[in-house]
């Protein structure tokens, strides 16, 4: 057997392994993903828009040790905003 081939043979123990333990640890956990990178604000008149191409990881994580915020909308505010034409019946606001 050739040392080239050892090599990845021991990569490949070891990322099974690691792959292993890290699905072994139970919290935190990330509950929707989505791909990509980029994003920004764009206006024109009267019109703007917040958005977001993707991104690999993003959320927030939280237990009683650590609290992570990640990605390029986390911690930010949630706005409401009723757009017309919506009728709402029977809303308390």
């Amino acid at each position: 057997m050739s040392k080239r081939v050892l090599i990845i043979i021991t990569g490949a123990v070891l990322c099974a392994l690691l792959s292993g333990v890290a699905l072994a640890n139970g919290t935190p956990a990330i509950d929707w993903h989505v791909i990509g990178g980029g994003g920004g604000h764009m206006e024109a008149g009267i019109h703007s828009l917040d958005g977001t191409i993707g991104q690999a990881l993003v959320g927030r994580v939280a237990n009683s040790t650590y609290d992570l915020c990640s990605g390029f909308w986390c911690g930010a505010a949630a706005g409401f905003r009723v757009y017309l034409p919506l009728v709402l019946r029977g809303w308390g606001g």
